[in-house]
């Protein structure tokens, strides 16, 4: 396998990864009106291009990478783009454990922990794209204990949010009890 096809293959599961683990996050992972990320996760997506030969291998490729990004709990990913060249993005899923709200000229933060324990702290910003059990939503409904995906801009040590997905958990049935 040459290079070329090695970087195709893991800017390929980045793409990938992020897309799913944000269920449509292309349209968030831009602030600059979605132009930067779609075509960015529509390459990634495709793949190296393929031969009649190889299609079935380049399919079988795909549902891995697909079944992989699944259980993605968080990552780091770097795109290209021509307007602001090399941007780095953090996506993470896991459970809101703790959301300050803005005061003075402190902004919004909320913090993510991921099942296997390890947390981040993000910053909302008034470009932050809710949504909150599947509606737009202000950032101010968010709350400690629902889950969370979350694409944010790395720069430097901030991370600023482009999107957060956020839903209450799931309500376990009443074991016992009949009807």
């Amino acid at each position: 396998m040459n290079i070329s096809r090695k970087a195709g293959l893991t800017a390929g599961a980045a793409g990938v990864t992020a897309a799913l683990l944000l269920a449509g996050g292309a349209a968030y992972a831009s602030s600059d009106g979605g132009q930067a990320a779609p075509a960015a996760f529509s390459a990634a997506a495709s793949g190296p291009s393929t031969t009649p030969a190889r299609t079935t291998a380049a399919k079988a490729r795909a549902h891995h990478l697909r079944s992989l990004a699944r259980r993605a709990e968080y990552g780091t990913f770097t795109v290209h783009t021509k307007k602001h060249g090399n941007r780095t993005f953090d996506a993470r899923r896991g459970t809101i454990s703790s959301v300050t709200p803005a005061s003075g000229t402190a902004p919004e933060t909320v913090t993510v922990t991921s099942p296997d324990g390890t947390s981040a702290q993000f910053t909302l910003t008034s470009t932050s794209r809710v949504r909150n059990n599947g509606a737009k939503a202000a950032a101010t409904t968010l709350a400690v204990g629902e889950r969370a995906r979350v694409l944010a801009t790395k720069n430097g040590a901030a991370e600023n949010v482009v999107g957060i997905r956020a839903h209450s958990p799931k309500a376990t049935p009443k074991s016992g009890t009949t009807g």
